[in-house]
């Protein structure tokens, strides 16, 4: 894999795996008011070989009340996000995939900061691995 294609496209990840227990949720009556704060839509764009990318992530909480989400890319899905970790505003998961023939994992850890998240990505393939700022920011949802 090419070390530059690495570097950059480790922009989309983020870091270190805590501790915690999982992540379950108690949504009463699917009061929104009551999902943790990293639920919804958040998006990171970055450059990658001159071209602008924007990276989309769904968090959500499934029928068993636990966080669930996944990245997509120009309306496609490229990876689930799993083994989600909570802590108050703290925040772990991990993604993997292929991208170009080459698997990658990716740990991500991260505080939630309103409608920003800050963090790092610890982006592994090909035996490397490099820790990276990830830095989303949420999709505001239109009123209706």
């Amino acid at each position: 894999m090419n070390r530059r294609f690495l570097i950059a496209y480790a922009g989309v990840f983020s870091a270190n795996v805590w501790l915690l227990g999982p992540a379950q949720v108690r949504a009463a009556n699917d009061d929104k008011k009551d999902l943790p704060e990293i639920v919804g839509r958040w998006q990171l764009e970055y450059e990658y070989m001159g071209n602008a990318i924007t990276d989309e992530y769904e968090i959500k909480v499934d029928k068993n009340d636990m966080l669930s989400g996944r990245i997509t890319r120009d309306g496609k899905e490229i990876s689930k996000l799993e083994k989600f970790r909570m802590e108050g505003r703290k925040i772990t998961f991990t993604a993997k995939g292929t991208t170009e023939g080459v698997d990658w994992i990716a740990e991500f850890e991260a505080k939630i900061e309103g409608d920003e998240i800050d963090g790092t990505v610890k982006l592994s393939a090909n035996d490397q691995s490099f820790d990276l700022p990830w830095k989303p920011k949420r999709v505001k949802q239109e009123k209706k």
